[in-house]
Protein backbone atom coordinates (compact mmCIF):
# COMPACT_ATOMS: atom_id res chain seq x y z
CA UNK A 1 0.00 0.00 0.00
CA UNK A 2 2.89 2.25 0.86
CA UNK A 3 4.24 1.70 -2.39
CA UNK A 4 1.13 2.54 -4.38
CA UNK A 5 -0.46 5.97 -2.66
CA UNK A 6 2.97 7.02 -1.38
CA UNK A 7 2.37 7.16 2.15
CA UNK A 8 3.87 5.54 5.42
CA UNK A 9 1.24 3.25 7.11
CA UNK A 10 0.81 4.11 10.26
CA UNK A 11 -1.23 0.76 11.24
CA UNK A 12 -1.86 -2.60 9.30
CA UNK A 13 -3.71 -5.15 10.81
CA UNK A 14 -2.33 -8.24 10.40
CA UNK A 15 -5.43 -10.04 11.18
CA UNK A 16 -7.11 -9.49 8.44
CA UNK A 17 -4.55 -10.87 5.67
CA UNK A 18 -5.96 -14.37 6.20
CA UNK A 19 -9.37 -13.35 4.80
CA UNK A 20 -8.04 -11.49 1.57
CA UNK A 21 -8.37 -8.04 3.16
CA UNK A 22 -6.00 -5.10 3.92
CA UNK A 23 -7.09 -2.83 6.64
CA UNK A 24 -4.41 0.07 7.10
CA UNK A 25 -4.81 3.55 8.70
CA UNK A 26 -2.85 6.01 7.20
CA UNK A 27 -1.50 9.31 9.14
CA UNK A 28 -4.39 12.25 9.45
CA UNK A 29 -3.36 15.53 9.21
CA UNK A 30 -5.95 16.98 11.02
CA UNK A 31 -7.40 15.40 14.46
CA UNK A 32 -10.50 16.37 16.69
CA UNK A 33 -9.43 15.21 20.23
CA UNK A 34 -12.94 15.18 22.80
CA UNK A 35 -12.74 12.87 25.56
CA UNK A 36 -14.65 12.87 28.75
CA UNK A 37 -13.76 16.00 30.53
CA UNK A 38 -10.92 16.45 33.63
CA UNK A 39 -9.81 13.14 33.26
CA UNK A 40 -6.31 13.83 31.54
CA UNK A 41 -7.55 11.80 28.77
CA UNK A 42 -6.73 14.15 26.16
CA UNK A 43 -3.12 14.16 26.90
CA UNK A 44 -3.07 10.12 26.94
CA UNK A 45 -4.82 10.52 23.43
CA UNK A 46 -2.31 12.69 22.11
CA UNK A 47 0.77 10.96 23.11
CA UNK A 48 -0.34 8.13 21.97
CA UNK A 49 -0.92 9.18 18.74
CA UNK A 50 1.94 10.51 18.28
CA UNK A 51 3.45 7.58 19.65
CA UNK A 52 1.88 5.34 17.15
CA UNK A 53 2.87 7.53 14.18
CA UNK A 54 -0.88 8.18 13.66
CA UNK A 55 -0.40 12.11 12.64
CA UNK A 56 1.37 13.74 10.00
CA UNK A 57 4.63 15.54 10.64
CA UNK A 58 2.40 18.82 9.57
CA UNK A 59 -0.95 17.89 11.35
CA UNK A 60 -3.22 20.33 13.11
CA UNK A 61 -5.08 18.71 16.50
CA UNK A 62 -8.10 20.60 18.17
CA UNK A 63 -8.57 19.87 21.38
CA UNK A 64 -11.66 20.19 23.72
CA UNK A 65 -11.76 20.62 27.12
CA UNK A 66 -13.71 21.69 30.36
CA UNK A 67 -12.76 25.28 30.61
CA UNK A 68 -11.15 24.88 34.12
CA UNK A 69 -9.14 22.32 32.85
CA UNK A 70 -5.86 22.55 33.44
CA UNK A 71 -5.01 20.86 30.12
CA UNK A 72 -1.32 21.27 28.60
CA UNK A 73 0.04 19.95 25.57
CA UNK A 74 2.15 16.95 26.04
CA UNK A 75 6.04 16.34 24.64
CA UNK A 76 6.26 16.95 20.89
CA UNK A 77 3.21 19.58 20.50
CA UNK A 78 3.05 23.48 20.70
CA UNK A 79 -0.11 25.31 21.40
CA UNK A 80 -1.08 27.66 18.62
CA UNK A 81 -4.26 29.22 20.04
CA UNK A 82 -7.01 28.51 23.00
CA UNK A 83 -10.20 30.00 23.04
CA UNK A 84 -13.05 29.61 25.65
CA UNK A 85 -16.80 29.15 25.27
CA UNK A 86 -19.02 29.07 28.28
CA UNK A 87 -17.76 25.70 30.04
CA UNK A 88 -15.67 24.78 27.16
CA UNK A 89 -12.22 25.53 25.96
CA UNK A 90 -10.73 24.52 22.06
CA UNK A 91 -6.82 24.20 22.53
CA UNK A 92 -5.33 24.05 18.66
CA UNK A 93 -2.06 22.51 18.55
CA UNK A 94 0.82 21.53 16.21
CA UNK A 95 2.71 18.94 15.91
CA UNK A 96 6.35 19.56 16.80
CA UNK A 97 8.07 16.35 16.50
CA UNK A 98 6.50 13.18 15.21
CA UNK A 99 7.66 10.16 16.77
Amino acid sequence: MEAIFGVKLAYQDPHVRKYGLENALFPFGLAFVDPPYGRGLAERALTSARAGGWLTADALIVVEEAAGAAFAPPAGFEQIERREYGDTQVVFLKLLTPR
